[in-house]
């Protein structure tokens, strides 16, 4: 019968662990091995990996290099992930329930309101042949996913609400979606009363004439929202601007003007720096 001498399995000066801290990593290895199969087959069973198609900047928005993107699911937001415009990427997204996908454009320190979609709502199919759907992010899509979060935030039960028709008709229906009270179309979501006619525009008063600071003579605003146009400060830093309840944000060169009525219908604004907004 040949013997074969015992050679230890750490080699050097490396000390042997204990025989009770070698079972209990034996255990966790094994634990973990067992788990790998269960994990894979949760990701296959209930995520899909789907092609995330990102937007071009539209023309107001072009000195942004990127897009930066989040998903929400059950209220929690996911890290950022950066995008250029016109790429598409894949995530994996849930199988069986609702996610919000977001995009907005980094103008410098300040974003714009949201490009986005809701998934599976929005979904359409893939030319990818390794996918099966796609998710186009658009200006009416980014209007419904957060009117969608808003009403899951709120614990608002929206069973058999439609969002991406909310966005359609919205984005059909009114000039800016974005200037409607979104807190009171979510209370008629709740109570039951919602009807694509509760989308208007909102009452607007007389254009009014602001006096901005001269060093802005000349400049253009970018507005925040994708359906709000941008507007050309006259030489002498005057600015005609039409105002609605909710107020309207525009970027220029560092600073954020924000203009809108007061509850009681007086014209209110204020513009302030935004520190690293570069030559927005």
């Amino acid at each position: 019968m040949k013997t074969f001498a015992k050679k230890s399995l750490f080699s050097g000066s490396q000390a042997a662990p204990p025989a009770g801290q070698v079972r209990f990593r034996a255990c966790a290895l094994a634990l973990a091995l067992a788990a790998l199969p269960l994990a894979s087959c949760a990701l296959a069973g209930h995520d899909l990996a789907v092609e995330i198609r990102v937007p071009a900047l539209p023309s107001m928005w072009d000195r942004a290099e990127f897009w930066e993107l989040r998903v929400e699911q059950g209220g929690i937001c996911s890290a950022p992930i950066l995008a250029r415009p016109g790429e598409s990427l894949f995530l994996s997204l849930p199988r069986s329930s609702t996610a919000y996908v977001y995009c907005v454009a980094l103008l410098g320190a300040a974003k714009s309101l949201p490009f986005g979609a809701v998934w599976p709502q929005h979904g359409i199919p893939s030319a990818s042949e390794r996918l099966g759907l796609a998710l186009p992010l658009t200006a009416a899509g980014g209007f419904a996913a957060s009117f969608g979060a808003l009403l899951e935030r709120g614990g608002i039960d929206a069973a058999g609400f439609n969002a991406a028709r909310f966005g359609r008709e919205a984005e059909a229906r009114v000039v800016d979606p974005w200037t409607l009270d979104l807190s009171a179309l979510a209370s008629a979501v709740a109570r039951g009363s919602f009807r694509a006619d509760s989308l208007r525009d909102s009452p607007e008063a007389s254009l009014e004439q602001l006096q901005l600071p001269l060093e802005l003579a000349g400049e253009t605003l970018v507005p925040s929202s994708p359906w709000a146009q941008a507007l050309s400060v006259a030489p002498d830093g005057s600015l005609a601007l039409a105002l609605c309840y909710r107020p309207r944000a525009y970027f220029v060169r560092g600073h954020e003007l924000r203009a809108g009525l007061s509850p009681e219908g007086e014209p209110c604004w204020s513009i302030k720096a935004t520190p690293g907004a570069g030559g927005l």
